[in-house]
């Protein structure tokens, strides 16, 4: 039982703990398909819905707020984990610029970016509904 150590740090104050590894990564069986076959965030990159058009309810980012919130996260950290999340994606893209079709990568952009943006308030929502459950505060 591997342990990780997390570090977040703001311009205020840092927290560091300590979680499994299994618990820290729960929420990527749902995007690799382990889960329900091909994830329904996955099948967001091939809607015709409109980018902003709120389509997915993800049970996924739902449980990953509740998680965060029993892990200790607070709302800080888990926007924090967002943007690393985009972070990556940008600098994977960046590095690859020379295989990219750019004939269709704005719009891949803009709907990713769009989705982690609805996952992360759904997070939010469920994470705020469990910091009313626990009485402590967000």
């Amino acid at each position: 039982m591997a342990l990780i150590k997390v570090l977040l740090v703001d311009d205020d104050e840092s927290l560091t703990f300590f979680l499994m590894r299994s618990t820290r990564t729960k929420w990527l069986r749902y995007h690799n398909g382990s889960q329900r076959g091909r994830s329904a965030e996955a099948s967001r990159l091939q809607s015709s819905k409109s980018i902003g058009s709120k389509e997915l309810i993800s049970e996924a980012a739902s449980e990953h707020g509740i998680d965060r919130r029993r892990q200790g996260y607070t709302a800080a950290m888990m926007v924090e984990e967002s943007r690393m999340l985009q972070v990556c994606i940008f600098d994977t893209l960046q590095k690859n610029l020379a295989t990219i079709d750019f004939s269709v990568v704005l719009i891949g952009v803009m709907t990713i970016a769009d989705e982690i943006d609805s996952q992360l308030s759904q997070a939010m929502d469920s994470y705020i509904a469990e910091s009313v459950e626990d009485a402590l505060p967000a």
